[in-house]
């Protein structure tokens, strides 16, 4: 159930200093979080950087540490050119791409005709199910959306904040979801991932669960 361990990429540097607390049966793994860019521009800039520090870290100690996927929020304008570039600079890693609520059906459509150019592990979809402003709460028609489109197009989904609640309250909560699931019958398997101070405001080492849709 404890799955990678989501950590900034600027705070690389910073996280070597405690892998002797690792061992090769139980070493790091990590979920890299790339920066948030304002535009294509930025993004594409900022590609070739995360992708040499994700393999410079990945190589600091392949015996304690490793770095499983990658997730970072799209720009909103977003293109297939861009998502070939990243394809090309991060290879077989995986990759979930966030964008809002509004933006699911454009950005799964794009990631989908993406990954059908290659044989390469596919994109995925993430959304952000809460936050600490309002607009950071999806619709449950929004949430219908956002699993029934991947289910269509074959794209992996994953979830992140608010699924420490049983029940949707304030966010939306493990249960809600799974309903949703069971009704749509898509296949799933649950992940639950650290978070860092930086990532949507939590705590060091406080448990964020993760839902994944696995497509098998």
């Amino acid at each position: 159930m404890l799955g990678a361990f989501v950590l900034n990429v600027e705070h690389f540097a910073a996280a070597k200093e405690y892998l002797s607390q690792f061992d090769p049966k139980h070493p790091l793994c990590v979920s890299a979080l790339g920066p948030r860019t304002e535009n294509a521009g930025a993004f594409r800039a900022v590609l070739p950087k995360i992708a040499s520090a994700i393999a410079s870290f990945s190589v600091h100690n392949v015996d304690l540490l490793s770095v499983d996927q990658l997730e970072m929020l799209l720009p909103a304008d977003v293109d297939l050119g861009l998502l070939r570039d990243a394809r090309s600079l991060f290879g077989e890693l995986r990759i979930f791409w966030e964008a809002p609520a509004e933006m699911a059906e454009h950005t799964i459509a794009l990631l989908a005709e993406q990954n059908s150019e290659t044989d390469s592990i596919p994109f995925g979809y993430k959304l952000r199910t809460g936050g600490v402003t309002a607009d950071a709460f999806p619709t449950s028609a929004q949430l219908a959306t956002a699993l029934v489109i991947p289910a269509d197009y074959q794209v992996p989904i994953k979830f992140t904040a608010g699924l420490h609640h049983p029940l949707r309250q304030w966010k939306y909560g493990f249960r809600q979801r799974l309903c949703h699931h069971t009704m749509r019958r898509v296949p799933f398997r649950w992940q639950r991932h650290h978070r860092t101070r930086n990532h949507a405001g939590a705590g060091p080492g406080q448990l964020c669960p993760r839902q994944c849709w696995s497509g098998h």
